[in-house]
């Protein structure tokens, strides 16, 4: 059994029951079960199925398919299908998708309606991949579980499961896995455990109800393998910028009549939408226009200082050209939002001590040194070096010749540096003459 071990492997949608259904199993086979999550664990083959053989009788491994990546041939394998409502596996997952970690992107870009938008619309196109490959079709060596009957009726699914499997049902101990797991359910970004209640869609957070209503009205039609009931009723497709970031993300979608090219046609759908006007810089800039480019994405800046993807070509641009990012520009919204980026917002920083907008120059810096990793010992430098340089401007000599030493003490070769340390010893000496005078 350890040569040849059971192998089951995963096909889930987010927030379909994976981790519930994991738990009971472990809870059920003990050590006879090894468990694959996939995605972090480190020294993962990264195989499918997993080569990381044990003692264990069964293997299970997590897999979303987003790719289409999952193997459908592994003939002895048992591939475990879970899936969703649409509505409420949307809403959980923008959920956990909001929720701040170190590894998420700035929150003021993920909160915002725009990119609810654009996650939603390649929410839409893999539900509707995974549709086609798992549910409509798919290997015939497969068990699909609904959330919502896996939620009902665990103990039924999991006899199921371990018959598919060729295990022993086990009655006794699927009841006592059921009854230690199914109290607690482990949820949400850093996996705290909380008392499972069944979800009403209009207590989410994340309910939108002309947005997912908008969803639903594109996605039922396009799964119906899935005998899902609309459960939103506002909302139409039709119009809705939803629709043309569906276009972008979806190659399947036919174009409106008399539509030729993609990206314009969605840009008429839903003007001036950031994701599309980024798309449509990223055309000028690559069509030999960037000047056209920068002027479209310094007027994104000031309209959406939260887009966090603009930034960084934002400023690519304006290197290019020998241009300005106008300090103005660099908002409170906008440094937390390139908290995610923390090298552009140095760039940011003495975009606003050109200005002579020191203090904010420091807010920049301080933000932006919290977020940068410890081995970017150059940016670490110019971290030091900017702040200097802000210090100078509120005349505090000391801490600028502190800040310009930490700079040199990581970067002592960089002539940049070596210029600075010499202006703020120089004024820390000048100052210090003057006092004993």
């Amino acid at each position: 059994m350890a040569e040849h071990p059971k192998i089951l492997i995963g096909a889930s949608i987010p927030r379909s029951g994976h981790h519930f259904l994991a738990r009971l199993l472990k809870e059920i086979l003990r050590e006879d079960l090894h468990y694959c999550e996939f995605y972090t664990p480190p020294g993962c083959c990264k195989r499918i199925p997993c080569t990381k053989r044990t003692g264990a009788a069964l293997i299970y491994q997590k897999q979303h398919d987003r790719k289409g990546e999952v193997p459908q041939d592994v003939a002895r394998a048992l591939y475990v299908v879970q899936h969703r409502h649409s509505i409420p596996q949307a809403l959980s997952d923008r959920e956990l998708n909001l929720a701040d970690a170190p590894a998420r992107q700035p929150a003021p870009w993920r909160r915002s309606r725009a990119y609810h938008e654009q996650w939603l619309a390649a929410q839409g196109a893999y539900v509707r991949r995974f549709h086609d490959r798992w549910i409509a079709a798919g290997p015939p060596n497969a068990i699909r579980i609904a959330y919502e009957r896996l939620s009902a009726e665990p103990e039924a699914v999991l006899a199921e499961l371990l018959e598919a499997a060729g295990l022993p049902p086990r009655p006794e101990r699927i009841a006592e896995a059921v009854a230690a797991v199914r109290p607690v359910r482990v949820s949400g970004v850093l996996g705290a455990p909380h008392r499972f209640t069944p979800r009403r869609i209009e207590d989410s957070p994340a309910f939108e109800p002309d947005l997912h209503g908008a969803y639903e009205d594109w996605l039922l039609p396009r799964i119906p393998a899935f005998g899902f009931s609309r459960m939103v009723p506002e909302g139409r497709i039709a119009g809705h910028p939803l629709a043309a970031l569906l276009l972008l993300t979806d190659t399947r979608e036919a174009l409106p009549d008399g539509e030729t090219d993609r990206l314009s046609a969605a840009a008429r759908i839903a003007p001036g939408h950031p994701a599309i006007e980024m798309l449509l810089a990223d055309r000028e800039r690559r069509g030999g226009e960037p000047a056209a480019a920068f002027r479209r994405l310094l007027a994104l800046a000031e309209r959406a200082p939260y887009w966090a993807p603009l930034w960084p070509r934002l400023f690519q641009l304006a290197e290019q050209l020998r241009e300005r990012v106008p300090a103005a520009l660099l908002t409170g919204e906008a440094m937390v939002t390139l908290s995610g980026e923390p090298q552009v917002l140095l760039r940011g920083a003495a975009a606003l001590l050109r200005e002579y907008r020191a203090t904010e120059a420091l807010a920049a810096i301080a933000i932006a040194a919290e977020f940068l990793p410890p081995e970017a010992t150059g940016a670490r430098a110019e971290a030091h070096l900017l702040r200097s340089s802000a210090l100078l401007m509120l005349r505090d000599r000391r801490r600028a010749l502190a800040e310009a030493e930490a700079a040199h003490a990581l970067d002592p070769e960089n002539p940049r540096v070596a210029a600075a340390l010499e202006r703020a010893r120089t004024a820390a000496e000048d100052h210090a003459g003057k006092g004993r005078a």
